[in-house]
């Protein structure tokens, strides 16, 4: 969603509490497109105010970086964004 959005929505990372107690079930489901599908910010996202910050990549790219940086969350997103000499 963040790079969909050119960082104006950020994502969140999945957390999961636990109680010492109660047993917790969890249910693994994932979503996601197609490897072959092109990401990248939407068009209505990005102008004069609000430049480019990421840039278009294939699901299957990103998909094979999350994995191979041993799932480190929203770190990954780092590999899809435009590096600047003002980015944060």
């Amino acid at each position: 969603m963040e790079v969909l959005t050119n960082g104006r929505y950020k994502s969140t990372e999945h957390r999961a509490v636990t109680h010492k107690e109660k047993d917790r079930l969890a249910i693994v489901t994932f979503y996601a497109p197609s490897y072959e599908i092109e990401l990248g910010p939407m068009p209505e996202m990005v102008d004069e105010h609000y430049p480019c910050k990421y840039r278009r990549y294939n699901h299957g790219e990103y998909g094979k970086h999350y994995v191979n940086n041993k799932l480190q969350g929203k770190k990954t997103l780092e590999f899809a964004k435009i590096q600047t000499n003002n980015s944060s």
